[in-house]
């Protein structure tokens, strides 16, 4: 377990390796007005195609009501420390995800039930490369209960002309929970504010790790749908716990085919 739990260390923290090469914010302006254009006479100028209607297979449908009974019975397991590498958590060989395993009736005559929520919020300050656009970040995220909690991420950018805030909101839904490897599917309204103004939705995947005390990796990669333009969005974060406080670094971006936008963050977390 110890191997599994270094190579995927290893692998998320390759992923902070990413060269970096970005303008300055009114570049990033103009590529992406000059992309929407020319996507939209793209779209003006193809045919609209018809999707055939197709049945529905029985056993597809057995298949997906098959795996959402192992998806909820799994996360319903699920319940949280205090804080990553709490000491109390740790005795019982969990870092911060545990699962219990106990009947039902069990679980009703605990007196001190397990904690089925956490919520964690960072705040930090992020630059560029090159280090003339530089601004802030503010993020909330957890678990309303084991299925489901919230997910918010804001930047503002200046360059020293011109301001970008980028803004998405919403919900992440539980894949798995484990410490060693977690997977969320996360869906959020998105926005583009100040330089830009531009509304549309985020969809995307999180994977998280808790390897070894203490530290966490977080990768977190998907798509931001603007009405005429797409973007690519990765960030990676290295997190250092220290009783419920988090230190962390973090390298973001946002790529479509024509624009970029890049930068690298530090700050502080606390969980609760």
């Amino acid at each position: 377990m110890n191997k599994i739990r270094i190579i995927i260390s290893i692998a998320l923290l390759l992923s902070l390796t990413i060269p970096l090469v970005a303008g300055d914010l009114g570049d990033f302006k103009d590529d992406v007005e000059q992309e929407e254009k020319e996507d939209s006479q793209a779209q003006e100028e193809s045919e609209d195609y018809e999707d055939d209607d197709s049945e529905s297979s029985p056993f597809l449908a057995f298949l997906w009501d098959f795996t959402f009974f192992l998806w909820f019975a799994h996360n319903d397991m699920v319940y949280y420390s205090p804080y990553p590498y709490e000491l109390e958590a740790m005795r019982k060989g969990d870092n911060f995800i545990g699962h219990d395993r106990r009947s039902l009736i069990e679980i009703r005559n605990d007196s001190t039930p397990d904690k089925n929520h956490n919520f964690t919020i960072y705040g930090g300050a992020t630059m560029n490369e090159s280090m003339d656009t530089y601004g802030g970040l503010l993020r909330l995220t957890g678990k309303f209960f084991n299925h489901l909690g919230p997910e918010l991420d804001y930047r503002v950018l200046y360059d020293g002309d011109d301001v970008l805030h980028n803004l998405s909101t919403g919900v992440n839904i539980s894949f798995f929970q484990f410490d060693y490897l977690s997977l969320d599917f996360y869906v959020k309204a998105a926005f583009f504010m100040g330089l830009l103004e531009r509304q549309g939705i985020s969809l995307g995947a999180k994977l998280t790790t808790y390897p070894f005390k203490p530290i966490s990796l977080e990768l977190r990669s998907g798509g931001i749908f603007y009405e005429s333009i797409t973007f690519a969005e990765l960030e990676a974060k290295l997190g250092i716990h220290i009783s419920q406080w988090e230190i962390f670094g973090d390298f973001y971006t946002l790529q479509s085919v024509k624009s970029q936008l890049y930068s690298i963050g530090i700050g502080a977390g606390v969980h609760f």
